[in-house]
Formats: structure tokens, sequence, C-alpha cells
């Protein structure tokens, strides 16, 4: 259990520390979900918050962001956790793209989600954003990575 506080806090705090250093945007405010890898299932959203188009943010806006990862596995395996990869790509339009990427434990129907908004300030360069969410079983590495990805345009 400990693990997986720690995993959410380092994914919190580098998100936001993506956020303040060059860029943050990321996805879509249409959701984008990906289930390639039937047991895990990736759900990665990012919306300006109340204004009259939410996949574009201006300065002052506040932009939500939400990464998920579900365990779809039954119970029917027993009580142990399973090892999952969690990667976070962001691609800006100034730089090259960030990579997050931290291993965490989830028991069957279990789900990771990390809530985060910040305010878009003067330092975000103007463009498109792209976050990418991606879980790869650790025990199979031969099986399908899910993944799932978000749009959004600052002007």
């Amino acid at each position: 259990m400990r693990k997986l506080v720690d995993a959410k806090r380092v994914m919190i705090l580098t998100v936001a520390a993506v956020v303040l250093v060059g860029g943050v945007s990321a996805a879509v405010a249409t959701t984008g979900t990906g289930d390639q890898n039937r047991d895990l299932t990736v759900t990665v959203s990012a919306l300006s918050v109340g204004t009259r188009d939410p996949d574009v943010a201006t300065v002052g806006d506040t932009v939500r962001v939400v990464l998920s990862v579900r365990n779809n596995r039954s119970w029917t395996g027993g009580l142990q956790p399973d090892a999952v990869q969690v990667r976070a790509t962001l691609e800006t339009p100034s730089t090259a793209p960030y990579v997050v990427s931290f291993t965490v434990s989830l028991y069957p129907s279990q789900t990771l989600q990390l809530p985060l908004e910040f305010a878009v300030s003067d330092g975000f360069p103007r463009g498109a954003y792209a976050l990418t969410l991606e879980a790869i079983e650790v025990r199979d590495r031969a099986a399908p990575v899910s993944s799932a990805t978000a749009r959004l345009t600052i002007v």
C-alpha cells in the first residue's frame, strides 16, 4: 500500500513540476480511453474549465487533467496485486517530450486516479499539447500496452 501512495505522490508532483517548468497541458476535453490490453484500462482527459471551448485554454484559464489506470482482472487469481508500469508522455509545442514512468501495484478491480488542476500562465508556450498515458503489465511484457491520448491547445 505504501508503494501505491508513493507512486501517486510521485505522479502528482511530476505532473505539477512539468506544468511549472514549461508547459503542461495535455489532453482532449473529450476523454481518451485505451484498453488494448483487456486487463488494463487507461483514461486521460483535460479540459479548460468554464470556457466556451473546453479544448482551448488561454492565460488565466483553469485546466483540469485526470489520469486513470484500472486493473480489470478479477479476484479469481488470489489476493496478489499486479505490478503495472505507468508511463505519461507530455508533448509540448516548444520542447522535446517529457516522459515520466513508474511502477505501481494494483489489486484486481482497483483504479489509480490522479486529478490535477492548474492555471495557465504567460509562461506556457502557445500551441498544441498532447498527453499520452500508457499502462504496461510488468509480469508479461509481451502483452499489449493500453494507451490513450488527450489534447489541448493554448492560445
